[in-house]
């Protein structure tokens, strides 16, 4: 074991020895788990049991582990000692005296080495501080430096004085100490020197910037410091100033922080404004402090004023003026023509602190910049006169130059005022209003637009839903009312309205609500049926209509319905009226099948029918057989021939013959008999039906009669005839004749049937061109003629004498044409009349109108819609039809045998016109990018279906636009450019195109024209440039509608020179706008279809 208290230099000795074991015993020693280097001059000496090992002067290296090792042949065992060798503190590295600049980075480094480790200090002398006896006094060093003790290495103890930016409280006399406890600290002692080079510090002890008024004095100071000597001058704009001037002064002070300087000007002027310096220097720098003197004045007058871009509410202007600082502009805007000041809350005269726009902010040669700002808050479409003042805190400049300008057209920012409502009827509401206030418009007033919402309940409670909307306009400013039709009665409505001028609508007056009178029930019966209750009547039942009041009764509709190769419905209607939802309808025809539909009824009309629904009466017995006729036949029979009855109530079954010997009470008999088929054709012969009666007695007289059956029972029977059975002899005709009516060109069979001794001979009189004659004697007319429409005998003759019958024809024909005409034209109905035409010998059944759009032929205007009329009417109204379109009618008339040939077509028109084109001045809004055209500013009592608006540059290609129906703008445009916009108004009354050409504002605002109405002849030379891009059948601008366009511009001028002929009578209202006024509209009213909007309105 070593002793722990060994020291460099010192002597050791440590003995190895061993307690047992077998000899030899060999020992060896390691130092660090290797064997003892030579260098270290160590002696080992051995002695049987024991090794010892000598260190005659101990050092740093012969620190380390040491290990003795025994070995004999049984064995080898080692111990391990460590031994510890202290050393002094030695210096490594040492610190020198340093003298550095005043900021500029500095590290001195101590490290020394020894065992153990030693620690590394510096310490700071405290100037003017003694210890006890005199001795000095040392601290460590504190914050301002940054030490550090980490070592570089094992043994070695390190500190560091460093800083970033040496300061004057840096310089001193320092010392390193090194210290481990071995022997005396180890001890450097530096000195630090610092030099500060000229400089002037923060400067916050003088102004940097300085600021003058004209013509008064003006000083300038700065403090240098640095080691001495300091040296000093100034520069104004990097030229030295010359001392020997009168106008300024130099002095130099020195004091604690440095040296101040300070230059003084008598009196300031302006070119002695910018930039100065102060320069110091020594022999270890040189540095200079940058001041700026400001010299003030009252701004000078902002010259050169132009506009620079306008909008409805702002106007950009620019102006030429020195930039300064703290120069403030304003703008003293004044409205030109101002209203009168009960009609505006503007003031008369307004100023407006500006703020520059930098962004165009731009200085030329002689100092002066080009400044811009925006003035906002302007009113629309007024005239302004504008001039700019500039000021500081010295004083204002004069005013520039006026600057007039208008600010563009913006929509109305007012809403109408006073607007009430008041229903009419059942579907017109009145509508009336004021003009909003005057400083509302915002530009010329060109009319305004009401707009209607019918609400609904959403299901239970106050929350209502739109049913259904649309929109009216009245033209002109001076409107003040409206009526709206076509509404649906007793419904709830939303109205407002909206005031309008070129650049588009304002804002909505607060909507109004009303409820449309009670009218006619606009629902059908719903859930119809009916049934049968006997052979005579119906039963019919329904449920109310939808309505807010209960109907005060119901019609029913009823009429047998007729089928014929023409006429397949009901004819000759029956009204029967009823309080609630049943009604029996009596006195009917057996076995028919009748059409029935029921209306609503109040007291002001008969509402719309519900869908007709068919129902078949029961059958009921037939009418007595007529014409019955009974002739022997031979000795034992009798042949019996009648007529079917003419009321047959049902289908006939078969019919029952009786017989019995006359004047005998009971002992009749009876025969059943099939009812035959009726012939292929109606017309040729009512239903004939004969019977041989057997097993007579000779020369008895019988009598004979018939009673026709159906499903329903046997009817009443015929009058009874008689007739007794002898031998053939006398012919006769069991034939029976009577009236045969048949349809012209028809074929028309005639009977006659004989009895008699052969041989018979049978005769016609008079015979048709085209007849045949059967082996029967029936005389078949091919083809009936009217002129053949006569009486014909069939008479037939033997030996024992002769017999005829005689037949009535009678042609029937179709009715004749009938010639309609126009009773009433409205703007979406057309009502037609016409005299009943000549029946044809049949009762007529009713009339089809035709109608069509177009004045073409039926066959190239394509499908037609038709209109079944009851032949008791001699009118009809075409519902639902385009107002101002044109339209053709033709009419045909029928009965049971056909219709009569179509009427001519009849040319008409509903009322109303197509649109009419403003002129460009009233309905295109401007400004630099972009072009708007008001739609609502178009007139015409039609409304437009469509509008096709398209632009183009000069020269340029066509663009089509979209357009909402009330406005279209284009943008993006370039300014100061013309263009042409194109547009058609399409509408069933026809197709009005017009072209302007229109230019977009300069940047600065200004207009460089107003738009242009093209006369019609460029009109059509621009429809030949764009008709190739419209599609087929679409082109509105080709020369087909020349001829009816010059019309059109006819007619307008005329109603041009009228309305100004009713101008130059009319008193014009005060004029308190800069603009012109509108012209006034005459009042106008406009028939929609039905339930759509129609409206009037009067001016």
């Amino acid at each position: 074991m070593f002793s722990p208290e060994l020291t460099e230099g010192s002597s050791v000795q440590v003995l190895c020895g061993v307690s047992s074991g077998d000899k030899p015993m060999y020992f060896s020693w390691l130092k660090d788990g290797t064997p003892l280097p030579p260098n270290l001059q160590i002696e080992e000496k051995s002695l049987n049991e024991f090794s010892l090992l000598m260190f005659s002067e101990l050092t740093a290296q012969h620190s380390g582990a040491y290990t003795c090792r025994v070995a004999n042949h049984a064995a080898t065992v080692n111990y391990t000692a460590s031994l510890t060798v202290k050393v002094a503190p030695s210096w490594v590295a040492e610190a020198a005296d340093s003298a550095v600049l005043l900021g500029a980075p500095l590290q001195l480094e101590c490290v020394a080495k020894g065992y153990p480790t030693p620690v590394v200090t510096w310490y700071r002398k405290i100037d003017g501080v003694s210890g006890l006896e005199g001795s000095e006094r040392w601290e460590v060093t504190g914050s301002e430096w940054g030490t550090a003790g980490d070592p570089k290495n094992e043994g070695t103890g390190r500190a560091v004085l460093a800083a970033r930016a040496v300061s004057r409280s840096h310089q001193g006399l320092y010392r390193c100490s090194a210290d481990n406890g071995v022997g005396p600290p180890l001890v450097k002692h530096v000195n630090i020197t610092v030099h500060e080079p000229a400089n002037f510090g923060t400067s916050s002890e003088v102004a940097r910037n300085v600021t003058s008024v004209r013509g008064q004095s003006a000083a300038l100071s700065c403090i240098a410091r640095g080691d001495a000597p300091l040296t000093l001058h100034w520069t104004h704009r990097d030229r030295r100033l010359d001392l020997d001037s009168y106008r300024w002064t130099i002095s130099e002070v020195r004091t604690a922080e440095g040296v101040r300087s300070s230059l003084t000007l008598r009196a300031a002027e302006r070119e002695d404004a910018g930039q100065y310096r102060c320069h110091a220097a020594n022999k270890y720098g040189r540095s200079d402090l940058l001041l700026f003197l400001h010299v003030e004045e009252p701004p000078g007058a902002p010259r050169s004023l132009q506009l620079w871009g306008v909008g409805a509410g702002w106007a950009r202007v620019r102006w030429r003026a020195r930039r300064a600082a703290a120069t403030l502009f304003a703008a003293l805007v004044s409205p030109l023509h101002a209203l009168p000041a009960h009609l505006t809350s503007d003031p008369m005269h307004a100023t407006y602190n500006l703020t520059l726009d930098l962004s165009e902010d731009k200085t030329d040669v002689d100092g002066t910049s080009i400044l811009s700002a925006k003035i906002e808050n302007l009113r629309a479409a007024t005239t302004y006169s504008l001039r700019i003042v500039a000021s500081n805190h010295i004083g204002q400049s004069p005013q520039s130059d006026a600057l007039i300008f208008t600010t563009l057209e913006e929509a109305p920012n007012g809403s109408p005022l006073n607007v009430r409502i008041r229903p009419i009827n059942s579907g017109e509401v009145h509508i009336s209003w004021s003009a909003p206030a005057q400083d509302s418009w915002n530009g010329e007033l060109l009319g305004y637009v009401v707009t209607w919402r019918e609400l609904r309940e959403a299901g239970g409670g106050d929350v209502r839903e739109v049913a259904d909307a649309g929109s009216a306009v009245a033209r002109g400013w001076s409107s003040a009312e409206l009526v709206l039709g076509g509404l649906r009665q007793f419904r709830r409505y939303a109205l407002s309205v909206r005031a309008f001028n070129r650049a588009g609508p304002g804002p909505p007056s607060p909507t109004l609500y009303t409820t449309t009178a009670d009218g006619v029930p606009e629902d059908a019966p719903s859930q119809v049926s009916c049934e049968a209750v006997s052979t005579r009547s119906l039963r019919v039942r329904w449920a109310p209509p939808h309505a807010a009041h209960a109907p005060l009764g119901y019609d029913v509709l009823y009429a047998p319905m007729y089928f014929s190769q023409s006429w397949s419905g009901a004819v000759r209607s029956q009204t029967a009226r009823a309080a609630g939802g049943e009604a029996l309808l009596q006195g009917l025809r057996a076995a028919a099948n009748y059409s029935v539909s029921v209306r609503a009824r109040s007291d002001r009309g008969p509402g719309p029918p519900s869908a007709p629904i068919y129902c078949l009466t029961r059958e009921d017995v037939p009418g007595a057989p007529e014409l019955v006729r009974a002739l022997p036949s031979s000795a034992q029979s009798v042949r019996v021939a009648w007529l079917a009855p003419t009321e047959r109530a049902g289908r006939l079954t078969h019919y029952t013959l009786y017989t019995r010997e006359l004047g005998k009470v009971g002992g009749e008999w009876s025969q059943r008999v099939d009812a035959s088929s009726p012939l292929a054709e109606a017309w040729e012969s009512e239903e004939e039906l004969s019977h041989e009666v057997r097993g007579l007695r000779e020369r008895a007289v019988y009598e004979f009669w018939v009673r026709a059956s159906t499903g329903a029972g046997a009817g009443p029977p015929s009058r009874a005839v008689t007739a007794a059975p002898t031998p053939l002899g006398v012919a006769r005709i069991s034939s029976l004749g009577r009236v045969v009516r048949a349809p012209l060109g028809a074929r028309v069979r005639l009977p006659c049937a004989a009895l008699g001794a052969a041989p018979l001979l049978r005769r016609w009189a008079p015979l048709p061109p085209v007849h045949s004659i059967t082996d029967a004697g029936e005389l078949i007319i091919h083809k009936l003629d009217e002129k053949w429409s006569r009486n014909y005998t069939c008479s037939v003759r033997n030996a024992a004498g002769g017999d005829a019958a005689q037949y009535s024809v009678q042609a029937l024909r179709p009715p004749a044409t009938p010639s309609p005409r126009l009773a009433r034209a409205a703007h979406h109905r057309l009502h037609l009349a016409w005299d009943p035409p000549h029946a044809g010998g049949a009762p007529l059944l009713g009339y089809t109108v035709w109608w069509w759009e177009g004045w073409e032929g039926r066959e190239a205007a394509g499908e037609a819609r038709s209109l079944r009329v009851p032949a008791g009417e001699a009118a009809a109204a075409l519902h639902g039809l385009a107002c101002g379109a044109p339209y053709s009618a033709a009419l045909s008339a029928h009965n049971a045998v056909g219709a009569s040939p179509p009427s001519s077509p009849i040319k008409l028109r509903t009322r109303g016109d197509k649109a009419k084109a403003p002129s460009g001045k009233e309905s295109i809004w401007s400004n630099s990018s972009a072009l708007r055209v008001s739609l609502l500013a178009w007139g015409g009592r039609c409304p437009v279906a469509s509008w096709r608006v398209a632009v183009r540059a000069a020269g340029g290609a066509w663009a089509d636009l979209h357009t909402d129906g009330e406005s279209v703008q284009v943008n993006s445009l370039e300014p100061a450019t013309w263009y042409e916009i194109r547009i058609l108004a399409r509408s069933p009354a026809g197709d009005t195109p017009a072209l302007y050409r229109a230019a977009t504002r300069a940047h600065t605002g200004e207009q460089i024209g107003e738009p242009i109405d093209l006369p019609l002849e460029a009109r059509m030379s621009a429809a030949d440039g764009g008709a190739e891009a419209e599609p087929r059948g679409e082109r509105g601008w080709g020369r087909a509608g020349l001829a009816a366009a010059l019309g059109g511009a006819a007619l307008a001028l005329l109603a041009a020179a009228a309305l100004l002929l009713l101008a130059c009578r009319r008193r014009a209202p005060p004029r308190h706008y800069a603009l012109p006024q509108p012209p006034h509209n005459n009042g106008k009213t406009l028939d929609p279809p039905d339930s759509k909007l129609y409206f009037t309105f009067n001016s």
